[in-house]
């Protein structure tokens, strides 16, 4: 994927199932409904999605599958 596609896909949510195929093994963030773990807001390398969870990695290798009913957003994530 060129830089150029890479901050395309930035600047918007991923929505459709190809964007999240398309990004698989990149840094998101997930922006929750209400807190999950704590959290309103997640870092983590997305490892896919299927009709009803994301699969992500965290910082640490921890792995979890996230209900997607729980997720208001999904944006890439760049790293400064």
């Amino acid at each position: 994927i060129s830089k150029d596609d890479y901050l395309s896909a930035y600047e918007r949510k991923l929505k459709r199932q190809r964007d999240f195929e398309r990004f698989a093994g990149y840094k998101i963030s997930i922006k929750f409904f209400k807190a999950f773990n704590g959290e309103k807001v997640k870092i983590c390398t997305l490892l896919g999605r299927d009709s009803e969870k994301t699969f992500v990695e965290t910082d640490d290798g921890e792995k979890l599958e996230i209900e997607n009913k729980l997720i208001a957003e999904v944006k890439l994530y760049e790293e400064f």
